[in-house]
């Protein structure tokens, strides 16, 4: 981690969601949507929804032309998802189901750290 750089990177970005009528900061800036990426990842992502980076990363995956991070294959996509406790389902997610993903990946943290803590 100390060897590269990375931001905290708002899964359903801020400005998207500030753009949709969510002003409240408390609720944009939930930990439940933060995940950690490198920093051309997240200057790249910008504003984009879910469903408009996810489908950069498809076509990527598609055309094996790198243009969002290094994912390269769908089973990296996959493995990517459940590490980072997020929803298979994340490029559905929009303004409108914000607090609905929020939710899941609540569940979906607290599992993870439960098998991990179970392993300890």
């Amino acid at each position: 981690m100390q060897e590269h750089s990375g931001d905290i990177h708002h899964i359903v970005p801020k400005n998207y969601l500030i753009k949709s009528g969510l002003k409240d900061r408390s609720e944009y800036n939930q930990v439940a949507n933060y995940a950690l990426t490198e920093t051309a990842v997240n200057i790249a992502i910008s504003d984009a929804s879910p469903a408009g980076y996810l489908a950069r990363v498809r076509q990527q995956i598609e055309s094996k032309v790198l243009d969002l991070g290094e994912i390269s294959d769908g089973a990296d996509l996959q493995q990517n998802l459940k590490e980072n406790a997020l929803p298979d389902r994340l490029d559905e997610i929009d303004a409108a189901s914000y607090f609905e993903f929020l939710n899941e990946r609540r569940s979906l943290m607290a599992a993870s750290i439960k098998v991990y803590y179970e392993t300890l």
